[in-house]
């Protein structure tokens, strides 16, 4: 899966609306009281606010009946 096919808008949109995007990056630690994550790299950030989106795979659940 592409980053493209997942975003809502362009990354111009929100470069251009003054939101950072930061992808594929593993954050290690949340610091809500600070309002600071950390990231496995060793940097961190500041935010104001935050939009954590941990990611999914859609299964079916083999559930007898729901086939139908």
């Amino acid at each position: 899966m592409n980053v493209s096919d997942i975003l809502l808008r362009d990354e111009a949109h929100y470069k251009k609306s003054g939101i950072e995007l930061i992808l594929s990056t593993l954050c290690t630690k949340l610091d809500s009281k600070s309002q600071l994550v950390y990231f496995s790299d060793g940097s961190n950030l500041y935010y104001d606010k935050l939009f954590i989106a941990t990611g999914s795979r859609w299964t079916i659940p083999e559930i007898p009946g729901l086939e139908d």
